[in-house]
Order: C-alpha cells, then sequence, then structure tokens
C-alpha cells in the first residue's frame, strides 16, 4: 500500500523487497534459454524500489534511519521512488487550488473543508498539511468558517 498516508502501510519490508528481487534474478538466471544463450547471459536485472523513503525505520541497534538513507547504504536497488512524494505533491497541488483566494491572516493556516469516512486517512493527512500551513477541517465544520 506504498500510496497510503500515514505510519501503518502493509508494505514489505525493505528487506523483503530485496530478498525478492534477489530471487527473482535467481530464477531468471537458472531458465534454460538464459543458459544456453550468449546473447542473454550476462543480463541485469534493474532493482526499483516504490515506498516510502521518508519511513522510519530502527537498526539493530536502536537507531532511528530513513528508508531512503537506508536504502543508500544498503545498494540493494537501482532506482528508488518516493512513493509519498507523488501523493503529497498531487495534494499540495489540489490545496494550492482550492484556497487560491483565501484571504489569511499573518500566523493563521489557509483552510480547506474535507470530506471521508476514513477517520485514519483524515488525521494523518489533517497532520500533514499543518506542516505547509493549512488546516485541514472536516467539511460538517464548514459553517464554521464563516464565523
Amino acid at each position: 500500500d506504498s500510496l497510503s498516508l500515514g505510519s501503518n502501510a502493509r508494505d514489505l519490508t525493505i528487506m523483503d523487497a530485496s530478498q525478492g528481487c534477489w530471487g527473482f534474478e535467481q530464477h531468471v538466471r537458472a531458465l534454460p534459454h538464459i543458459q544456453f544463450h550468449a546473447s542473454t547471459r550476462n543480463f541485469r536485472v534493474r532493482r526499483v524500489f516504490l515506498g516510502d523513503l521518508q519511513q522510519v525505520h530502527r537498526t539493530g541497534g536502536g537507531l532511528r534511519i530513513s528508508a531512503g538513507i537506508k536504502l543508500k547504504y544498503l545498494k540493494e536497488f537501482d532506482v528508488t521512488i518516493d512513493s509519498q512524494l507523488l501523493v503529497l505533491s498531487a495534494i499540495l497541488k489540489w490545496c494550492k487550488q482550492v484556497t487560491n483566494n483565501q484571504v489569511v491572516p499573518e500566523g493563521k493556516r489557509k483552510r480547506i473543508a474535507f470530506h471521508t469516512t476514513n477517520s485514519t486517512f483524515f488525521n494523518n493527512l489533517q497532520l500533514l498539511l499543518e506542516s505547509f500551513d493549512y488546516d485541514l477541517q472536516d467539511s460538517v465544520e464548514v459553517q464554521h468558517f464563516e464565523e
């Protein structure tokens, strides 16, 4: 669930993904047509990681490290794509559009009315947008914006 917001995504761990890539490469190398054709003997698998590069992991010694830094040191993947950045960019673009004409006093955040039935998603998005100076409010509270 690499496109979900929040800390409890149900993705594979980095090590699970790494082992999967290694297993896939070994399986392909063992295929008969790969072994017997000179043109395919030296193929290279490109390992791509799509996930939250800001996700925090703990090392064996208890230190906290981001997935992006961990991947950099492990050198297990050829390409890394930050899925959260893709989602966040789209959300921030939408926020800018819906608050384009809002006049906000100094020190206040731009308000956005948002409706969802998923409280986990709402809370994660609300917390995330606070750091970009947006105040995400439940759509039921819209009438209070005018007061």
